[in-house]
């Protein structure tokens, strides 16, 4: 029952993935410039100015699909597990690395969650 459980969330992860991408498409006509460089499966870091949660977003949905795969967020745990769902998409659909922001509800540093994800990318 597990394995079948696991196969469900998977496969609504993807869906759901792809909604977001074609809603936040329709919306905001998003486009990547690579000004230099070319969209290669290579270790990078992309940055938005932060203003939104929705910042990496649009920056996944430019990405092409082999990238978008392997691409994951630092983001703020205290935003993305506010919700079932929110949780859901922090966790299964962009497969985020979440951060506790708030240094007062930490009981642990941080650091060695993301780390180790900047030289395995996805994995």
């Amino acid at each position: 029952m597990n394995l079948l459980k696991a196969a469900f969330r998977s496969a609504a992860a993807l869906a759901l993935g792809k909604a977001i991408i074609l809603f936040a498409r329709f919306v905001t006509a998003p486009r990547a410039l690579w000004l230099g460089i070319e969209p290669m499966p290579r270790q990078r870091v992309y940055f938005a100015n932060h203003t939104s949660n929705g910042d990496f977003v649009l920056i996944w949905t430019v990405l092409p699909a082999a990238l978008r795969n392997r691409t994951r967020p630092v983001a703020a745990l205290d935003y993305w597990l506010t919700s079932p769902l929110r949780a859901f998409v922090g966790r299964d659909v962009f497969n985020a690395v979440l951060i506790d922001r708030r240094p007062e509800a930490r009981t642990e540093d941080p650091s060695p969650r993301w780390q180790p994800r900047l030289t395995k990318g996805r994995r």
